[in-house]
């Protein structure tokens, strides 16, 4: 910056308040700015943000954690949660560890003693007692798509139970009667709030059949919801399915592509819906849940930004509508 500021014969000042753009409020003329600026990029100048970090406290990055980045759901998020952190003048540090709990805490603490400003984190099942230790330090932490009812802190979800409610009442409306559900095993409020509005559509309709929830651990997924079909559909007998709902996009793919290998038709017998698209066999025009993964990467990365200036911790709530896609 000093070299700078002697080429072109101003303070060092000056090319600071240029240099971080804020010449209007060090009242610099446009002609100097344009100067300052020409000769730093002819001398390639770079800030040192380390330094800048030891001065201001602030490395101007944030982490986002997710459960697993090879699901569509959670790339797409992260996907937006960097754009928009980039135009804030944030860099992203993302991080996946596959519904594991044994890689959750490691994660965390090594993003936090990496002097990351905050985090987006999508929690995993079994770590709420990591997240009242983080309250207690009060490290700023905007949890996403999954929360924990009991602790108090901001968090950008949807509505899962409304979402779900209205997905199985269109297979309702559409004839369904016996309509059975696919939901991983997952102790967490956003599966449970899928789950409840399933059963909560069923009871709309007195000669719906009663609920039939399967759950699929996140181990093996795969094989476990093929197994799971194929059970299902080898004793239809005592349930004969005309219906069938799955939680998410990746359960249904699975479930899909089995139906398939068993023959069994898609369509005017059989009627099928999911939470989030999936892309396996695009020519069935299945309906299902369009989830604001956008909106919502953009808004927890807003109310980070807003608690990392704050400084103090908040309890803030963002509820998004997903609606429904009916193909």
């Amino acid at each position: 910056m000093q070299s700078i500021a002697d080429q072109v014969g101003v303070s060092r000042t000056t090319v600071s308040f240029v240099l971080n753009g804020k010449e209007k409020e060090g009242r610099i003329s446009s002609v100097v700015a344009a100067r300052i600026k020409e000769v730093a990029r002819r001398e390639n100048y770079r800030f040192n943000e380390l330094a800048r970090s030891l001065r201001t406290g602030h490395t101007r990055t944030i982490a986002l954690v997710v459960a697993d980045i090879s699901d569509r759901f959670f790339a797409t998020l992260a996907f937006h949660v960097q754009q928009h952190a980039l135009h804030k003048g944030y860099l992203v540090v993302i991080a996946s560890v596959g519904e594991d709990r044994a890689q959750f805490k490691p994660t965390v603490e090594m993003l936090i003693d990496r002097q990351v400003d905050g985090m987006i984190v999508v929690p995993i099942q079994h770590t709420e007692q990591e997240f009242v230790r983080l309250i207690e330090t009060g490290f700023p932490i905007v949890l996403a798509d999954r929360y924990f009812p009991d602790l108090k802190m901001n968090r950008v979800i949807i509505d899962n139970f409304g979402a779900s409610f209205q997905i199985v009442s269109h297979l309702l409306e559409k004839g369904c009667r016996r309509i059975a559900m696919l939901l991983y095993d997952d102790q967490l409020m956003h599966m449970q709030e899928r789950q409840k509005g399933y059963v909560k559509a069923l009871e709309k309709y007195p000669d719906a059949a009663q609920p039939v929830i399967y759950k699929i651990g996140y181990a093996n997924t795969q094989q476990e919801t093929r197994e799971t079909i194929r059970k299902l559909f080898s004793n239809r007998d005592t349930f004969d399915v005309d219906g069938l709902f799955f939680a998410t996009g990746g359960l249904a793919m699975y479930g899909i592509e089995t139906l398939i290998q068993l023959g069994i038709p898609i369509g005017a017998h059989m009627q099928i819906a999911c939470f989030d698209r999936t892309d396996f066999a695009p020519n069935l025009k299945i309906p299902y849940v369009h989830q604001p993964i956008q909106e919502m990467g953009k808004a927890a990365v807003d109310m980070l930004l807003s608690r990392i200036e704050k400084g103090e911790p908040t309890n803030e709530s963002c509820i998004l509508t997903p609606h429904i896609i009916n193909r």
